[in-house]
C-alpha cells in the first residue's frame, strides 16, 4: 500500500513539538493572570438553554406575514437578523390512542407550523381524512402534510380523496426541468403532496410524496394498505426546486417525505422503491447536495416517518445534512426498529441564527398514570453555521462516583451513563492507582439510550482509552473487541423480513486486538444501491503489533477523514506506519455504543457478543483529532492545571518513551524537561476544571521545588 500524504495528524503533532520548544528558548515563565476575557472560570463557557416558555400568540403565522402557501417569496432576510422559528414535526399518527394527547402537547409547546411526515390515517379515506383534520384543526392552515404508505392504500382515488379534504394546501408549482435538455420543458409533481412554502424569508419547506394511489387496472403488490413499486412522480420536480436560485439562497432548506433512506424499510412500501436506500442514491444526494447531476441547495435535514422510532441521525460522512426519523405519532409500536428507540412523542425544530437544533418531547412513564408528552427526552444538534459540531463527546473514567458514567464536561457531551452486562468488575488497579473495569469474555457495557446518536461519528474519530489484556487473545475476527458503535437490533425490522443489509444498522466503529497483539479498526458502508446489497467492511490492522498487550498501555486511534488516513498510537507513539483508505462510514443511525463487545442480533434489547478480556480505564469518544487543551493535559482530565505540573515535578528528568504523555513528555522527546513544560505554560488553565482554578503562583512554586530537590520518580506501570 502506498504512503498516504501526510495527515493532519502529523503536520499538527510536528507544529505542537515546534510550538514547545519555541516556548523554550524565546520566552520565560510569565505571570499567569487572567485577562478580563471572560473564557476562565468555570460555567464561563455558555448558559442555560431556552425554555419552553416562548409564545407567538394565538394562531401566529409567519408564513401569512411573508406569502401565500404555494407562492414562495424570495428570502429577503439572513442568519442572524431573522426572529427565532419553532416548528413541531411527527409523522405516523395512524389513529392511535394517544394522538389526542400529542395534540394537546404540540399546542402547548405553541409552534410556529406543525409538520406531518406521512401516515397520518390508516386506512386512508375520505371518512378517515376528515376525522385527522378535525382533530388538529386548532392548528389551522398552519399546518403541512405529504401522504404516506398507509394514507394512499392501493386503491384507485386515494390520490383524489386526499386532495379533496386537504385541498387549502397547495397546489405543486411549476418550474423548469433542469433535468432535461429543453430549456423550456417544465415540471410539476402532484397537488397536496409535491410543493414547496417559506416558513420565513430565509426558510424553505419542500414537501416531495414517496408514494403514490393505484393506478387504472393497477393491483396492490403488496398485501393490506400498501402497494409498492413505480417512481416517485415528483423526483425531476424535487431536483428541479432544489436547483432554483430561490432555493439556493436561502439560509435553511428543509424536506418532508414519508420514508426515511437509510433503511430498508422504505422499501417495503414505498413507491419510490429502489431509489430509497441509501446514501449513495439519487434521491439522496439531490437531498444533501452532493449530486453530480445538477447543482443545487444542501438541505438541513430530511424529515420523514415510517419507522415508528425516533431516529435523529446523519448518515453522511460527505454532508452535513441530517436525517430525522419520528414515526412516533401513535401508531403501533409492536413491530419494527430498535426496542430502546420506539417511543411516542414528537420533535420540536428550533432555528435562531445559525444554529438548528431540535428537542424531543416524550413521556419516560408510558401509559402508566397517563399520557403526558411534555418531558425533553433528547436534544439533538442538526447543524450549526452549516455545519456538524465537532469535539468531545464522553470521557469514561470508572472512577468511584459510578463506573458507567460520562464524566466529560465537554458541551457536545449528553452525560450518557453505560449499563453495565453480564459481571462487569469495577476494581482497584494499583499499577494505575485508579479506578478500572475489568471484562471477563463475558461481562461488557452498552449506552443504549435515546441519545446514542451523538456516537454516531462517520468523519473525523478520536478513541483513546487504557488497555491491558488478560491472558491469551482470541483469534476470531470478532474477538478482542474494545470500543464498537453500530446496531444488530436494527436489521429485524418485522419478523419476516431479513433485512439485515440496513444502512442504518451499519458499524461506524469497531476497535480490536488482533489474536497476534496487533491493533484492528474496521467500519461499514454501504457500496451499492442495489438493496439486496450487503455493507462494505473497511478494516485495517496496525502494521507493528503491540508490545505485550498483557501489561497497560494507552491506545489512541485517529481516523482523518480530509486526508483519508488512520493512525495508532500506544503510549503516545505511533504503532506502525499511517494506513489509507478509500470510503468513510455511511448510515449507523441505530446504533448504541458497546464496550467489550459488539452488538448481538439474538439477544434482544441486552444483548452483546461480549469478547474481550481484560481490563479498560479512561475512555475518550471525540469526534475532533486533537482537543484545544490536549496539549498541556498530561493525565487526560481536560484542564491543563496543577494536576499536569504534578506528574512533571514525579518525573521530572526521567529518560521515557518518547510520546509518553502520561508520564510528562509531552512534547515527544522521550524527556520529561523544559520543553514539557513550556506546554504547561502555554496551555495553563485551558479546558475546564473539575475543581477549584490554580492559583497562578503554581509555576513559581513548582520551579522553586525543582530548585530543593524535592523531584521524585513515578514508576512506569507494571503487571500485577
Amino acid at each position: 500500500m502506498p504512503s498516504p500524504s501526510p495527515s493532519r495528524i502529523a503536520r499538527v503533532s510536528e507544529s505542537f513539538i515546534r510550538l514547545g520548544l519555541w516556548a523554550v528558548m524565546a520566552s520565560p515563565l510569565p505571570a499567569l493572570a487572567c485577562d478580563g476575557c471572560g473564557c476562565c472560570g468555570p460555567g464561563a463557557a455558555g448558559g442555560d438553554a431556552a425554555g419552553h416558555g416562548h409564545s407567538h400568540g394565538p394562531g401566529a403565522s409567519i408564513l401569512h406575514a411573508f406569502s401565500t402557501p404555494g407562492m414562495p417569496v424570495t428570502a429577503a432576510g439572513r442568519s442572524g437578523s431573522a426572529p427565532p422559528l419553532r416548528f413541531v414535526m411527527v409523522g405516523d399518527t395512524q389513529g392511535g390512542a394517544v394522538v389526542p394527547q400529542i395534540v394537546a402537547d404540540i399546542a402547548w409547546v405553541n409552534p410556529d407550523y406543525v409538520l406531518f411526515p406521512g401516515d397520518l390515517v390508516s386506512p386512508g379515506s375520505a371518512t378517515t381524512f376528515n376525522d385527522w383534520d378535525n382533530l388538529t384543526a386548532q392548528f389551522g392552515d398552519n399546518r403541512f402534510m405529504v401522504p404516506g404508505n398507509h394514507d394512499l392504500p392501493g386503491r384507485p382515488a386515494t390520490n383524489g380523496d386526499w386532495q379533496a379534504v386537504f385541498n387549502w394546501l397547495p397546489d405543486s408549482q411549476v418550474v423548469p426541468n433542469i433535468m432535461t435538455a429543453d430549456p423550456h420543458d417544465t415540471v410539476s409533481g402532484v397537488d397536496q403532496m409535491d410543493y414547496y412554502v417559506d416558513l420565513a424569508p430565509n426558510v424553505r419547506l419542500i414537501s416531495v410524496t414517496s408514494d403514490r394511489d393505484l393506478l387504472p387496472g393497477e393491483s396492490p403488490t403488496y398485501t393490506g394498505y400498501e402497494i409498492v413499486g413505480g417512481e416517485p412522480q415528483a423526483l425531476e420536480w424535487f431536483q428541479s426546486v432544489m436547483a432554483l436560485e430561490s432555493t439556493q439562497q436561502m439560509d435553511h432548506v428543509f424536506v418532508m417525505t414519508h420514508h426515511p433512506v437509510t433503511t430498508m424499510m422504505s422499501q417495503v412500501n414505498s413507491s419510490i422503491d429502489g431509489l430509497t436506500e441509501g446514501v449513495g442514491t439519487e434521491w439522496w444526494q439531490s437531498i444533501a447536495g452532493t449530486s453530480d447531476a445538477f447543482d443545487g441547495a444542501t438541505a438541513a435535514a430530511l424529515l420523514a416517518g415510517h419507522n415508528h422510532s425516533y431516529l435523529p441521525n446523519h448518515p453522511d460522512p460527505h454532508s452535513p445534512t441530517a436525517e430525522i426519523i419520528a414515526g412516533t405519532g401513535g401508531g403501533s409500536l409492536a413491530y419494527g426498529g430498535v426496542p430502546h428507540r420506539k417511543v411516542h412523542g414528537f420533535v420540536e425544530i428550533v432555528i435562531e441564527g445559525g444554529l438548528i437544533s431540535s428537542t424531543f418531547y416524550g413521556d419516560s412513564n408510558g401509559e402508566v398514570g397517563g399520557w403526558s408528552f411534555t418531558e425533553v427526552l433528547d436534544t439533538f444538534t442538526i447543524s450549526e453555521n452549516g455545519a456538524i459540531p465537532r469535539g468531545e463527546l464522553a470521557r469514561y473514567r470508572f472512577e468511584a462516583n459510578g463506573p458507567g458514567v460520562d464524566t466529560s464536561l465537554s458541551p457536545l457531551s449528553k452525560g450518557i451513563d453505560l449499563n453495565l452486562r453480564d459481571g462487569v468488575q469495577h476494581i482497584f488497579d494499583h499499577d494505575l492507582g485508579s479506578n478500572v473495569v475489568q471484562l471477563d469474555g463475558t461481562a461488557f457495557m452498552d449506552s443504549k439510550s435515546l441519545a446514542d446518536h451523538n456516537f454516531q461519528v462517520l468523519g473525523d474519530l478520536r478513541l483513546d482509552l487504557w488497555v491491558r489484556a488478560e491472558g491469551a487473545l482470541g483469534s476470531d475476527e470478532v474477538d478482542n473487541t474494545l470500543v464498537a458503535f453500530g446496531d444488530a437490533d436494527g436489521s429485524r425490522a418485522f419478523p419476516w423480513q431479513d433485512t439485515i443489509n440496513d444502512e442504518i444498522a451499519n458499524y461506524a466503529y469497531i476497535l480490536s486486538y488482533t489474536e497476534g497483539g496487533h491493533l484492528r479498526m474496521a467500519w461499514e458502508y454501504h457500496a451499492s444501491t442495489d438493496v439486496d446489497a450487503r455493507p462494505t467492511l473497511v478494516e485495517l490492522v496496525s502494521t507493528q503489533a503491540v508490545a505485550d498487550p498483557n501489561t497497560w498501555h494507552n491506545i489512541e486511534v485517529l481516523r482523518d477523514a480530509e486526508t483519508m488516513s488512520l493512525r495508532f498510537l500506544v503510549d503516545g507513539m505511533p504503532l506502525g506506519e499511517d494506513l489509507s483508505f478509500e470510503h468513510l462510514p455511511t448510515g449507523a443511525g441505530t446504533g448504541s455504543l458497546y464496550i467489550g463487545a459488539l452488538p448481538d442480533i439474538t439477544e434482544g434489547e441486552e444483548g452483546g457478543i461480549a469478547t474481550f478480556r481484560g481490563r479498560l480505564d479512561d475512555l475518550i469518544i471525540s469526534s475532533e483529532l486533537v482537543t484545544l487543551f490536549s496539549l498541556g493535559d498530561a493525565n487526560h482530565d481536560g484542564f491543563v492545571g496543577v494536576q499536569d505540573l504534578d506528574i512533571l515535578l514525579a518525573n521530572w528528568g526521567a529518560r521515557v518513551n518518547p510520546g509518553s504523555h502520561y508520564l510528562g513528555d509531552l512534547d515527544g522527546d522521550g524527556e520529561v524537561g523544559a520543553g514539557d513544560l513550556a506546554l504547561v505554560q502555554l496551555h495553563w488553565g485551558e479546558g475546564t476544571p473539575t475543581d477549584a482554578v490554580p492559583e497562578p503562583g503554581t509555576l513559581g512554586l513548582f520551579a522553586a521545588s525543582l530548585l530543593l530537590g524535592k523531584a521524585r520518580r513515578r514508576p512506569t506501570p507494571t503487571d500485577d
